[in-house]
């Protein structure tokens, strides 16, 4: 500190004695004591960040598999402080990361020589704040939802296709969530291409006039129950289902909740704000997807 404030007190002198325009070398000196001056400044700063306090950032960023961040603050503890504890156990950490990155390579290898055939099934599944438990998978002609009482809704599919459903149930810690998206996918060589997106239904209703929006239902309410359970349904042709179809979960909840009196029901979810991928690797599958499901999976 003694020398940062001793080097702004030359830089003001010479700044007051170079007023000549012809004076070169002053103006170089103030030039190069401001340098010096910044660079002391940035140096505290880093400083002032602990040692222990770094090694547990880099935990962290271990924990979160961000090996190339981790890295970095590994470089700059051992820099800074080359002869603390922690600086030596940053070697450790530096091995973990090494280990970690051999085992996830050696996991990748072994996926891309199986194929689509590594893919595990996840029906439990975390994206962000919602839990999403998915139940067994049907294929049938018609999609049933929004039951009430003893009845209920349902779609029928066109000649020569079927309707692919399942009941899930979300529990979310939001009073308004977003949700994720569900997606089916069939296998094109090393590629899945998208047949389309599952529709999202409430599973029931309290009765005919909660479904109408005559009044509200509270269970199809996250602000006033945290789990609701919901139908989810994709029309798909009988020749795709001849093969495998693998349905996807998006890692991102993007459905948002809207109202409209005038609408049967009154209350839904919608797909505005999503996006899909049209194509995708094993790698993209692995990076931004769950697989919960992959129907006809002894056919590939």
């Amino acid at each position: 500190m003694r020398k940062i404030l001793l080097i702004q007190f030359i830089v003001m002198c010479l700044i007051g004695c170079s007023s000549n325009p012809n004076n070169t070398d002053l103006v170089n000196k103030v030039s190069k004591l401001e340098e010096e001056n910044q660079q002391l400044k940035e140096t505290i700063k880093l400083l002032e960040y602990p040692a222990s306090n770094r090694l547990i950032s880099i935990n962290k960023l271990i924990s979160e598999n961000k090996f190339n961040e981790a890295n970095t603050e590994i470089n700059e503890l051992q820099k800074l402080f080359p002869k603390s504890i922690e600086s030596g156990e940053a070697n450790n950490l530096k091995q973990i990361i090494l280990d970690k990155q051999a085992k996830a390579k050696e996991e990748e290898d072994r996926i891309k020589a199986l194929g689509f055939k590594a893919l595990k099934e996840e029906p439990n599944i975390q994206v962000g704040y919602n839990k999403i438990s998915v139940g067994a998978f049907s294929t049938a002609t018609t999609f049933t939802y929004d039951a009430y009482d003893s009845r209920y809704f349902y779609n029928t599919a066109d000649r020569g296709n079927k309707y692919v459903s399942a009941r899930i149930t979300i529990t979310s810690t939001s009073k308004d969530p977003l949700l994720p998206v569900f997606y089916a996918y069939s296998i094109s060589g090393d590629k899945l291409v998208l047949i389309d997106s599952f529709n999202l239904r409430f599973a029931r209703w309290e009765d005919y006039g909660s479904y109408l929006g005559n009044y509200h239902d509270n269970g199809n309410d996250f602000a006033k129950t945290s789990t609701i359970p919901f139908k989810i349904g994709i029309e798909v042709s009988e020749e795709l289902l001849q093969n495998p179809v693998v349905i996807l979960v998006k890692n991102e909840n993007c459905l948002k909740r809207k109202y409209n009196r005038f609408d049967d029901p009154s209350v839904s979810y919608s797909s505005d704000n999503c996006s899909s991928h049209k194509t995708l690797s094993i790698e993209d599958l692995k990076e931004k997807y769950f697989v919960v499901k992959i129907l006809n999976k002894n056919k590939i």
